[in-house]
């Protein structure tokens, strides 16, 4: 049960008025002087980023690598585009000079410091350069200490180990730390503050959320697991069907492995079994 969800961090520029993931775009690569054709192009092949990691069928991600690719050569200043594709030559293992030649473009044209120093920071944290991811982070937290991004960074360092062990020995005060960030998430102000569009900031609160999840079900606590996914992802706080598309991958996830745990309720409680079933709401 120690996997972890770690998203790709898909961070672009915003005006304070957007939410959504295609409204980003729009608005960044307009200003950029993107042409409409190539923004509407891009927010199609986005739209397939989030499948990258679970997808199987690696020939499908090779070919939307090279339509991403052919798309750039048409404007590079398209920053998105060059972020997408660090993420995915990381799912498909390609070179470090490949991926640090869309970087430079992505850092070059990508107007937001917070967003670079962010994005940055993952990129060097995958490919092992703890100097650049030292500088970069310590960056990060002086400049912009307060904002969302930087604490989902920090949390992101302190890493799965480290949090369920704090869990374990002083599970309120760890809960508190992770509620307060999934809290900033559904924050609107904190969210544009850090420019995450609406769709990233439920994929980070899922991630958060997993972090608790997680340890709850590797502790056979599968009650606490599930009853803490309703509260915070079902029910009231259920969010759209276009951020529900965005994350249905790692959505899905969440609701098997919450799926898979509850199936001993099936023998030894069909009740609890079939209320738990409809708070997981597989089918959604």
């Amino acid at each position: 049960m120690k996997k972890i969800i770690l998203l790709m961090s898909v961070l672009v520029a915003v005006k304070m008025n957007a939410k959504s993931r295609s409204e980003m775009i729009r608005q960044d690569l307009s200003k950029l002087g993107v042409s409409q054709e190539i923004i509407v192009k891009t927010i199609e092949l986005d739209k397939e980023i989030p499948n990258v990691v679970s997808e199987p069928d690696r020939e499908k991600v090779k070919n939307l690598a090279l339509k991403i690719e052919e798309l750039l050569k048409k404007n590079e200043k398209n920053f998105v585009l060059s972020e997408n594709l660090i993420n995915i030559y990381n799912a498909l293992g390609k070179s470090d000079a490949e991926k640090l030649n869309n970087l430079k473009r992505y850092e070059k044209y990508n107007p937001y410091e917070v967003s670079k120093l962010f994005f940055s920071n993952m990129y060097y944290s995958n490919k092992g350069d703890t100097a650049a991811f030292d500088k970069n982070y310590e960056k990060l937290k002086k400049e912009y200490p307060d904002y969302l991004i930087t604490r989902i960074a920090v949390t992101y360092a302190i890493g799965e180990d480290a949090i369920w062990n704090v869990l374990k020995t002083d599970e309120k005060a760890a809960l508190a730390s992770l509620n307060s960030i999934m809290k900033m998430c559904d924050d609107k102000t904190k969210t544009e503050e850090s420019h995450i569009s609406d769709e990233q900031a439920w994929a980070y609160k899922l991630t958060m959320g997993w972090f608790a999840i997680s340890f709850y079900l590797n502790e056979n606590r599968t009650q606490d697991a599930i009853d803490f996914y309703y509260e915070n992802f079902e029910g009231k706080n259920k969010p759209s069907e276009e951020i529900l598309y965005y994350n249905r991958y790692q959505n899905w996830y969440i609701k098997s492995e919450l799926a898979k745990a509850n199936k001993n309720n099936f023998y030894n409680n069909k009740k609890i079994f079939q209320k738990n079933l409809d708070k997981i709401r597989m089918l959604d």
